[in-house]
């Protein structure tokens, strides 16, 4: 899936949030772009996600954002934001699968790198 968002947005200049709604069998019922942001910032409330994610009945959820800049090293403000939604999504009996952050060649998983 990660090398798929590469090829989907590496051209973007601006960042997206895009949000993949999923089933029990983990199959994609809705994906949504909750946020296009500026040249380097996309400043989402998780209700804003969490809205999405409860109108399909979602059994969880993946995150998937990219850097226009190419660097797919997390900031500290991704990095606090994943750990806000996996305990947001916890808490409501929805899990938080993975997030993405995506560059012009390659991206970074939070759950490969076991951040979640």
């Amino acid at each position: 899936m990660g090398q798929m968002m590469v090829s989907r947005f590496q051209k973007e200049p601006q960042e997206h949030l895009l949000v993949l709604c999923l089933d029990t069998k983990n199959q994609i019922k809705r994906e949504i772009v909750v946020f296009k942001g500026g040249l380097n910032s996309a400043e989402v409330h998780p209700r804003e996600i969490m809205v999405e994610v409860l109108r399909v009945s979602a059994n969880s959820f993946v995150l998937i954002h990219n850097h226009p800049s190419g660097n797919i090293e997390p900031s500290t403000n991704d990095l606090a934001f994943t750990k806000k939604m996996k305990k947001v999504g916890d808490l409501m009996g929805i899990r938080l699968i993975d997030h993405l952050i995506v560059g012009d060649q390659s991206y970074w998983s939070a759950a490969e790198k076991r951040f979640i």
